[in-house]
């Protein structure tokens, strides 16, 4: 159509269709290509920390230790992987089912008819970026002393049960934004394939005699 920039790695006009990516223009010279890269995204984030407290009423007591990051962005590889348009028999996303088609134009999923070049040859672009902020409880312990009358030769017992990783709030779509799968410290913030981080409980108790 009028007004659809040219993509340098598409061979002629005769294989653009309905249903391909559409990139941006930035330098405006009416050609998709090298000179459109941009910066899309930062890995590192505006501030990350963590906060830790302990409680006690009577002879119990309660500690929670909480993580946080915010300002930081994932490169979301997943994504182009299990939305290949390449191969349409590929394990797919449950988002490949509002995928681009004529009955469905709107979708920001590309059409399984785009072909590899109609993702510009699966280089990255601004849909992969998510924000990767997050606020998780790491931790979430609870003791309790059982008091000393009800022991014999027991000098004290303390029980405890404790939670890791109970829950995460966040934007991010992959399982865990706490992701980095790079080969190295200059590609961090990337998520591909990563394993979600297991929660685990624990009880425990502690006796002394």
């Amino acid at each position: 159509k009028e007004g659809v920039v040219t993509n340098s790695l598409i061979a002629n006009s005769n294989q653009y269709r309905p249903g391909m990516s559409k990139y941006k223009d930035q330098n405006g010279d009416g050609v998709i290509d090298d000179d459109d890269r941009v910066i899309i995204g930062n890995t590192q984030p505006l501030f990350f920390g963590g906060i830790s407290n302990t409680f006690s009423y009577g002879r119990f007591d309660l500690s929670m230790q909480f993580s946080f990051s915010y300002g930081n962005d994932i490169y979301n590889k997943n994504i182009p992987k299990a939305t290949n348009t390449a191969n349409a028999w590929n394990n797919k996303f449950g988002m490949v089912r509002e995928r681009w088609d004529p009955e469905n134009p709107n979708n920001t999923l590309t059409s399984f008819n785009a072909g590899a070049s109609g993702d510009f040859a699966g280089a990255a672009h601004s849909y992969y970026i998510e924000d990767g902020s997050y606020l998780r409880l790491n931790n979430l312990s609870i003791g309790y002393k059982v008091p000393p009358k009800k022991l014999k030769k027991i000098k004290n017992v303390r029980l405890n049960a404790t939670v890791n990783n109970l829950f995460i709030m966040t934007n991010y779509s992959g399982w865990d934004p706490d992701v980095s799968v790079g080969r190295n410290q200059l590609t961090p913030g990337l998520d591909v394939d990563a394993y979600p981080r297991a929660r685990t409980y624990t009880i425990s108790a502690k006796i002394n005699f």
